[in-house]
C-alpha cells in the first residue's frame, strides 16, 4: 500500500533482489488495497508480508521489514 512505511523501506531491496535472481524466481508486489481479496486469500493481517511460492503453493512468508541481507536469506532458504 502507498502509504505504508515499512513496505517503501524495504520496496528497494526487493527490486535489487528481483534483479539478482530474475533467471530463479518472479517478483510480484501487490497493493493490498487494491487487491483486497487476495490479501484475504493468502491471511495477510500485517504490510509488508513477503510470500515465497513453490508450484503454486506457499512454501514460507515473512512478516515486516527487514535488511537486504536478511531478505536475501530468506529468499536464497529456498532456492
Amino acid at each position: 500500500a502507498p502509504w505504508c512505511g515499512p513496505c517503501k523501506m524495504i520496496a528497494p531491496a526487493i527490486t535489487q533482489l528481483a534483479q539478482k535472481f530474475a533467471d530463479k524466481l518472479k517478483v510480484a508486489k501487490i497493493n493490498v488495497d487494491e487487491a483486497g481479496s487476495l490479501a484475504t486469500m493468502y491471511s495477510v493481517n500485517s504490510i509488508p508480508t513477503l510470500m515465497l511460492f513453490k508450484d503454486g503453493e506457499v512454501v514460507d512468508q515473512r512478516m515486516g521489514a527487514a535488511s537486504l541481507s536478511v531478505i536475501e536469506g530468506f529468499v536464497v532458504e529456498h532456492l
